[in-house]
């Protein structure tokens, strides 16, 4: 696979299946209720509906949005690492061109 267009739309592909794993399967629900708290909008939050809500402000807010952006991350990256070798795509990171990449 060394056509230009096909190695971007594959990359690009692997990309976008690891942030639907990530927002779908990895991301827990306490960070997808809580990543959007404020002290002025606090979240109130009860893992079960038997539980007592705790309520959430600013810096909750922040600790779960940090959390779910470097398991998002992580997972796209898995994500791309993993699908780039079972297609046997030489991914560089880091590197200057494209040229570079495909080893000309």
């Amino acid at each position: 696979m060394t056509h230009r267009s096909a190695l971007f739309a594959a990359v690009l592909g692997l990309g976008r299946a690891g942030s639907n794993i990530g927002d779908h399967f990895v991301q827990s629900d306490y960070c997808a209720r809580v990543k959007g708290a404020t002290d002025d909008k606090p979240v109130h939050f009860a893992a079960t509906p038997d539980d007592e809500p705790t309520v959430h402000g600013t810096a909750d807010g922040r600790k779960a949005c940090a959390w779910h952006c470097l398991t998002y991350t992580a997972t796209q990256a898995l994500a791309v690492g993993a699908g780039a070798r079972v297609l046997g795509i030489r991914l560089h990171p880091g590197a200057r061109g494209f040229e570079e990449c495909r080893g000309a």
